[in-house]
Formats: structure tokens, C-alpha cells, sequence
């Protein structure tokens, strides 16, 4: 299936923690949306994201696909737990988000799931800039720059 729209989803289950960038091939752009949380995500991008009859890859980062909780990166055991129960949130609701998608059984959508340590690191702006020239896009909308959690 050639591909005209491609979204790639960061779901986090931290509020404001999912992002989302849809790609049009078509018309040669790039629009950012932040999402709010979980239930925003699943009432909302079934019908503002997903063209009928438009061929769609959904990229998704499911951090549950490396299954790490990075303790041995913690000062002491109170920061430890804190960071393995968020890691922990956001390997739960990565997996969910790529069973809804799943589950949605459409067509013209296919569904591709990363790892964190596979999808690699954040881009510099300059870097973004230059991925954005070297893929022909025309048009960036939403993109606030490097931030921590975009």
C-alpha cells in the first residue's frame, strides 16, 4: 500500500504527553497537534486524522516494545520508584494506543509500531530544518522547536 498520509504518534500518559505529526505526502506538509490526553487521542483522531479512502501509516512509539524502566539511573530508591512507575505508564499506554489502532480494522490504515531506543533521538532544530528541506516539505504547521516532551 503506498502511503499519502503518514502520522507519527509520542503517546505519554502525563497530561499534554501525546504528540502527534500528521505528514501529507501530497501536499507536502507537516502539522504538529498536541493532544491533551488518552481520551481526547481516541474521541478525536478517528475522525479529525484519518481520511476514508486515503492510504495512512500510523507510526507509533510504543516505549513497551524495549521494556525498560531505567532503574539503575535513579540517585536513591524513591527517585527510582517514581521513574519505573511513570516508565511504566507510558509502556501501558503505548500499548493501548496501538491495540485501538489495531483494533480499528480499516483498510487503507496500517499500523507500525517503534521502540524509543529504534526511533532514536530528538532532532535539533537545525537538523529538523534540514530533514524538512531534504524531504520536499512545503509547509510546517504547530512546530514549536526542540522541547523536552515534543
Amino acid at each position: 500500500m503506498k502511503h499519502q498520509i503518514i502520522i507519527g504518534i509520542d503517546p505519554a500518559y502525563r497530561q499534554n504527553g501525546f504528540g502527534l505529526c500528521v505528514r501529507d505526502l501530497e501536499s507536502k506538509s507537516l502539522c504538529f497537534y498536541p493532544i491533551k490526553d488518552f481520551l481526547t487521542f481516541i474521541l478525536t483522531f478517528e475522525c479529525a486524522f484519518l481520511k476514508k479512502d486515503v492510504p495512512t501509516l500510523v507510526v507509533v512509539e510504543n516505549s513497551n516494545l524495549q521494556n525498560a524502566n531505567f532503574k539503575n539511573t535513579a540517585k536513591n530508591a524513591k527517585v527510582g520508584f517514581a521513574m519505573g512507575l511513570s516508565v511504566g505508564k507510558n509502556q501501558a499506554i503505548s500499548e493501548l494506543v496501538c491495540q485501538w489502532l489495531k483494533a480499528l480494522d480499516l483498510p487503507n490504515l496500517e499500523v507500525l509500531e517503534v521502540s524509543p531506543q529504534a526511533k532514536g533521538g530528538k532532532l535539533d532544530n537545525k537538523q529538523f530544518q534540514w530533514l524538512c528541506q531534504a524531504e520536499g516539505i512545503k509547509e510546517v504547521f504547530g512546530y514549536k522547536g526542540l522541547v523536552k516532551d515534543q
